[in-house]
């Protein structure tokens, strides 16, 4: 049970327990999926609106903030700091505290509807805990947004404020898309936290209890710890992310590039030893282990040797439990001893996949692995 310190909590703390939590998954992830994510469970969160099913709402709205948070981990963004830099003059377009915006310019939608107020019972808001607005709480940016917006979103319906939620993730997808400037990117990523807080706003103007605060909704679904495995930090299985390639470099220079090519056309995340920089090739060494430990998968390519790096790389990954695919090139002559012997070793558990020596076979039967695994 809660003794109500999350209430408490700056959006840092927020941050900082979601980081314990799924830091080491998110790491390992890519922008791209994490925010297909956040627009996963945005329209999961608009589907519950359209019904105005308050449960589902209140079920999904802490998942939005739980991508929010794993999007900025994997940017380097500080959550507090680049709302606090878009917000810290009230509206970010007319610059006043309480938004003056003409209808249909800049951050303002009009509403066509002589409907009033939606408010259906008094709303009773967190004070402002502190003046400095770096150490403020997800109830201090409820309060805050309420007075900047609160009038005019108080004339929204539940889907039109969900709606705005969605236009903001969009402009962020399309900024990532764009590859556009990562001062616009924090803008836009306030943004959609500002109608987030919005969105809960709505909620409690439609007749929720009264003293009821976001933090409780965000704390109820990660009370400090994973509400599936009950787990800090998180020990679900793992989706496949980020894929580490290993193989002899001087043989399989083709099919590396194409792996990789092939990967990054799927949405995966391709990491190769190549990929790190160091003094010696030790320094390359661990950094090249240190990232497969953070991969999802092992993908092995194989031809004519097996040398010392490739079969630390091996047993790395299945001393972690990581799922391994080892593909091996078809030829004529043997291969080495060395190589045989470990195909020989590694048949008694894992299944590996034989490919001509042919760039479309490979890509085929590639497509056809992954494909599977995402199952």
């Amino acid at each position: 049970m809660s003794d109500g310190a999350h209430r408490r909590w700056t959006l840092s703390d927020w941050q900082e327990m979601f980081e314990e939590i799924y830091g080491h998954r998110n790491k390992a992830s890519n922008e791209v999926y994490i925010w297909f994510r956040l627009l996963e469970e945005i329209g999961e969160l608009v589907k519950e609106t359209r019904y105005k099913n308050r449960d589902g709402i209140k079920y999904h709205l802490p998942d939005v903030l739980a991508w929010i948070y794993a999007f900025c981990l994997i940017k380097g963004f500080d959550l507090s700091q680049i709302v606090l830099e878009r917000y810290k003059e009230g509206c970010p377009w007319c610059k006043q505290e309480k938004c003056i915006c003409p209808p249909g310019k800049l951050g303002y939608t009009p509403v066509e509807s002589n409907k009033k107020s939606r408010k259906t019972s008094k709303k009773t808001t967190p004070q402002l805990s502190i003046f400095n607005k770096s150490e403020w709480t997800l109830g201090d940016w409820e309060v805050e947004f309420e007075k900047i917006y609160g009038d005019r979103n108080d004339q929204l319906e539940w889907l039109q404020v969900a709606a705005r939620l969605t236009e903001q993730a969009g402009d962020v997808a399309k900024i990532i898309r764009q590859r556009q400037e990562t001062e616009l990117l924090k803008q836009r990523v306030a943004d959609v936290f500002a109608w987030t807080i919005a969105v809960f706003n709505s909620l409690k103007a439609s007749g929720l209890s009264g003293d009821i605060q976001f933090a409780d909704l965000v704390f109820n679904k990660y009370p400090n710890w994973c509400p599936k495995c009950h787990l800090r930090p998180c020990k679900c299985p793992s989706p496949i992310v980020k894929v580490f390639i290993s193989s002899v470099m001087s043989e399989t220079t083709n099919e590396r590039s194409l792996a990789k090519q092939v990967l990054e056309e799927e949405r995966f995340t391709p990491v190769m030893f190549e990929d790190f920089k160091g003094q010696f090739f030790f320094d390359q060494e661990a950094e090249a282990i240190k990232n497969l430990q953070e991969s999802d998968l092992l993908l092995l390519i194989l031809d004519k040797t097996l040398t010392s790096s490739v079969f630390t790389e091996f047993y790395s990954a299945i001393s972690l439990d990581k799922p391994v695919l080892i593909f091996l090139k078809d030829r004529i002559e043997p291969v080495s001893e060395e190589l045989q012997k470990f195909l020989t070793n590694v048949g008694r558990k894992y299944k590996y996949e034989r490919f001509r020596d042919d760039q479309n076979d490979f890509r085929y039967k590639l497509l056809t692995e992954i494909r599977r695994l995402r199952q």
